[in-house]
């Protein structure tokens, strides 16, 4: 289905019980090259979203277990009115976590192709402009997608042909969730306004790598010693171009956001006080200097 590239080193996968990480999981212990080369630590992360979750935990113990791979688990008690941010937040917060503790040189999901589409659909109805239309790469910090590249319909193919068991969360089918919304609409979309809206997004993609080249180049001569942004420039920048110098800021600290917040942050870090602090996420904000701007962690 698709050849998993990853240099050697000890990588944090993933596993939720779903088709895509199992699937993922399969093709990475099938592979002689990555299980003699690399270490995996199957990680699964139990929202405690529905009230069998506990059941997903055993089987990707088993699981890692028959692969004789390290599990690590954790359970979020996050209860069923949890919206899907605060479930991703806190799976990759668990993620990171496992990653410190063994060291990893990465963390692998199984994020595929349709999820891409589905993300970038969901960013445009946020607002988060450009940015939100190639938001999942394959490679992006010390995230790695290696099925960013192949389809759903792949997946569950390959899943039969090698007949794999998975566990079926049926939240995934539940129209509480927006994303779940955009996922049928997609499935009874006319297939060639689907396939040119791919081809936008590919196009979109690749422009965005342009601008992010130019933006990521403007960002760094701006920068003083200390890697904080000198003030006096930015505030000289046109609002606009502040707003898209904001935005490849944040997404190099892998900060998600919307353009309500990036409007916010733009017009704060012009006007703002001497001193002022302006959170961005529970993690980080900004804080003013009276010559710099630093984005900070808390």
């Amino acid at each position: 289905m698709v050849k998993i590239s990853l240099k050697p080193g000890t990588y944090v996968l993933a596993v939720s019980g779903g088709v895509d990480s199992v699937v993922l999981l399969h093709l990475i212990t099938h592979d002689s090259y990555l299980m003699t080369q690399c270490q995996f630590i199957v990680a699964h992360f139990d929202h405690g979203i529905r009230s069998n979750s506990a059941d997903d935990e055993k089987f990707v113990r088993k699981l890692a277990s028959q692969y004789g791979l390290v599990f690590e688990s954790s359970k979020g008690d996050l209860g069923p009115e949890a919206s899907e941010a605060l479930a991703r937040q806190k799976r990759y917060e668990f993620l990171r976590k496992a990653a410190v503790k063994h060291r990893a040189d990465g963390i692998i999901t199984a994020h595929h192709k349709d999820d891409a589409i589905e993300t970038a659909i969901l960013n445009i109805l946020r607002g988060t402009d450009r940015l939100g239309l190639s938001s999942l790469r394959p490679e992006s910090g010390d995230l790695h997608r290696p099925l960013l590249g192949v389809y759903k319909k792949e997946i569950l193919a390959y899943a039969k042909t090698n007949s794999i068991s998975w566990v079926e969360d049926e939240t995934n089918s539940s129209d509480k969730y927006l994303r779940n919304r955009v996922r049928k609409a997609l499935d009874k979309a006319n297939p060639e306004v689907k396939s040119a809206f791919e081809a936008w997004l590919a196009g979109m993609e690749r422009l965005n790598d342009q601008i992010d080249l130019l933006m990521g180049d403007f960002l760094k001569q701006n920068l003083d010693a200390n890697g904080d942004v000198v003030r006096s420039k930015f505030i000289a920048l046109d609002h606009n171009l502040a707003r898209e110098f904001v935005a490849v800021w944040l997404r190099m600290f892998e900060i998600e956001f919307d353009r309500k917040l990036l409007e916010k942050l733009v017009i704060d870090l012009k006007v703002g006080k001497i001193h002022a602090e302006f959170d961005i996420d529970k993690h980080h904000y900004f804080s003013l200097g009276s010559k710099q701007i630093s984005l900070r962690r808390r």
